[in-house]
């Protein structure tokens, strides 16, 4: 149980760490209300979720724009009825 905890708290660490480096490091694509960036490494380390402008932009504009493996895979699961 607890090492079930400490994994969730370092996810949720991970998470926050990811999005306060794209909130200091990166390009914007598209000007939001937020302080969102997109960063090319980040993206590549966390298979898409560096592409953090694009998602608060646009849920879908991650596929268009930057290639988002995360968004690549789930669109795989849709069409084979898993997701």
């Amino acid at each position: 149980m607890a090492l079930g905890r400490r994994r969730q708290n370092h996810s949720g660490l991970a998470c926050h760490l990811v999005r306060k480096f794209l909130s200091l490091f990166g390009y914007r694509n598209y000007e939001t209300n937020d302080n969102s960036r997109n960063n090319a490494l980040v993206a590549i380390i966390t298979s898409g979720e560096g592409w953090h402008n694009n998602h608060h932009a646009e849920l879908q504009s991650a596929a268009l724009v930057e290639i988002d493996l995360t968004y690549l895979i789930l669109r795989v699961l849709v069409l084979l009825g898993l997701a």
